[in-house]
Protein backbone atom coordinates (compact mmCIF):
# COMPACT_ATOMS: atom_id res chain seq x y z
CA UNK A 1 0.00 0.00 0.00
CA UNK A 2 3.00 2.39 1.11
CA UNK A 3 4.64 1.89 -2.80
CA UNK A 4 1.68 2.66 -4.04
CA UNK A 5 0.49 5.86 -2.73
CA UNK A 6 4.23 6.81 -2.90
CA UNK A 7 3.93 5.80 -6.42
CA UNK A 8 0.71 7.64 -7.01
CA UNK A 9 2.78 11.11 -5.46
CA UNK A 10 5.14 10.80 -8.24
CA UNK A 11 2.51 10.62 -10.87
CA UNK A 12 0.77 13.38 -9.29
CA UNK A 13 3.34 15.77 -8.70
CA UNK A 14 4.80 15.05 -12.12
CA UNK A 15 1.10 16.05 -13.54
CA UNK A 16 1.52 19.16 -11.50
CA UNK A 17 4.60 20.10 -13.10
CA UNK A 18 3.40 19.52 -16.86
CA UNK A 19 0.49 21.86 -16.04
CA UNK A 20 0.52 24.76 -18.34
CA UNK A 21 1.08 27.63 -15.93
CA UNK A 22 -0.33 31.25 -16.89
CA UNK A 23 3.52 32.46 -17.82
CA UNK A 24 3.23 29.56 -19.91
CA UNK A 25 0.25 30.08 -21.50
CA UNK A 26 0.81 33.60 -22.47
CA UNK A 27 3.35 32.70 -24.23
CA UNK A 28 3.18 32.83 -28.45
CA UNK A 29 4.50 33.53 -31.66
CA UNK A 30 3.77 36.44 -34.46
CA UNK A 31 2.37 33.97 -36.76
CA UNK A 32 2.06 34.32 -40.82
CA UNK A 33 -0.43 32.75 -42.96
CA UNK A 34 -0.48 33.14 -46.58
CA UNK A 35 -3.58 32.13 -48.91
CA UNK A 36 -3.62 30.55 -51.93
CA UNK A 37 -6.10 30.03 -54.85
CA UNK A 38 -6.04 26.59 -54.95
CA UNK A 39 -4.63 23.33 -53.84
CA UNK A 40 -1.79 23.65 -55.72
CA UNK A 41 -0.55 26.78 -53.46
CA UNK A 42 1.23 28.54 -56.11
CA UNK A 43 -0.87 31.49 -56.35
CA UNK A 44 -1.09 33.87 -52.84
CA UNK A 45 -3.85 35.93 -53.14
CA UNK A 46 -3.94 37.14 -49.31
CA UNK A 47 -2.08 37.03 -46.52
CA UNK A 48 -2.46 37.92 -42.62
CA UNK A 49 -0.31 38.58 -39.52
CA UNK A 50 -1.45 37.65 -36.26
CA UNK A 51 0.98 39.83 -33.47
CA UNK A 52 1.47 38.81 -29.93
CA UNK A 53 -1.53 40.55 -28.62
CA UNK A 54 -3.85 38.68 -30.87
CA UNK A 55 -4.12 41.99 -33.62
CA UNK A 56 -4.24 40.96 -36.87
CA UNK A 57 -2.97 42.82 -40.23
CA UNK A 58 -4.57 40.96 -43.58
CA UNK A 59 -4.95 42.10 -47.09
CA UNK A 60 -6.17 40.19 -50.19
CA UNK A 61 -8.55 37.29 -50.17
CA UNK A 62 -8.73 34.57 -47.45
CA UNK A 63 -9.59 31.04 -48.83
CA UNK A 64 -9.24 27.28 -47.40
CA UNK A 65 -5.82 27.18 -49.00
CA UNK A 66 -3.29 28.48 -46.46
CA UNK A 67 0.21 28.40 -44.87
CA UNK A 68 1.07 29.08 -41.82
CA UNK A 69 4.79 29.95 -40.44
CA UNK A 70 5.29 30.88 -36.56
CA UNK A 71 8.19 33.62 -36.50
CA UNK A 72 9.17 35.25 -33.31
CA UNK A 73 8.43 34.28 -30.09
CA UNK A 74 6.44 36.47 -27.81
CA UNK A 75 5.03 36.75 -24.31
CA UNK A 76 2.94 38.22 -22.09
CA UNK A 77 0.77 39.86 -24.85
CA UNK A 78 3.17 42.24 -26.15
CA UNK A 79 3.23 43.20 -29.68
CA UNK A 80 5.80 43.19 -31.95
CA UNK A 81 4.29 45.61 -34.97
CA UNK A 82 5.34 47.81 -37.08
Amino acid sequence: MKRFVAGLAVVAAWVLAMAPTPIAAAVRQVTEVYYYSDATYTVEVGYMIIYCNGTTYSEGQKTTYQQRYYMDWCAGGSARQP
